[in-house]
């Protein structure tokens, strides 16, 4: 916490950190466990800032924090942040009331999109945000 109490970085479980990635078993000094992976319920591990840019120094204190519980941090993968993805928000499927007919008479996912994502941002690096895409054409909420 800051001299105000306020906290500026927060680690956020999405589950019981119960699978193990690093260490052995039989020495305690080095085995650690992690959140599932995959999933919508109990899945996930994230470190949320209050900025749009985290400090790496305050993210290296959660990390560090997280190590000291037993929680592994290895599996934890960069976001891309600030200015890396101004455009990145409208270029996104949000939810499958976002889809439908565009201006052009063309449906697709998000028509408000104007710009495609910076390479950064694009669900090539996002499958799940690809393959929820996928599904919602599949399922006819998205043409």
């Amino acid at each position: 916490a800051d001299a105000e109490g306020q906290y500026s970085i927060v680690a956020v479980s999405g589950g019981q950190p119960d699978v193990p990635t690093d260490g052995s078993p039989f020495d305690p000094s080095t085995y650690k466990c992690t959140p599932r992976e995959l999933g919508i319920n109990n899945a996930g591990l994230w470190i949320l800032s209050r900025e749009p840019v985290a400090d790496p120094a305050a993210v290296a204190r959660a990390e560090a924090a997280l190590e000291a519980m037993g929680v592994a941090t290895t599996k934890l993968l960069p976001v891309p942040q600030g200015a890396e993805c101004e455009d990145a928000y409208a270029s996104r499927f949000l939810k499958p009331r976002d889809c439908g007919p565009t201006a052009d008479g063309q449906g697709r996912c998000n028509p408000t999109a104007t710009a495609p994502p910076a390479p950064s941002c694009a669900f090539s690096n996002n499958p799940l945000g690809q393959a929820a895409c996928d599904l919602a054409t599949a399922i006819g909420t998205c043409q």
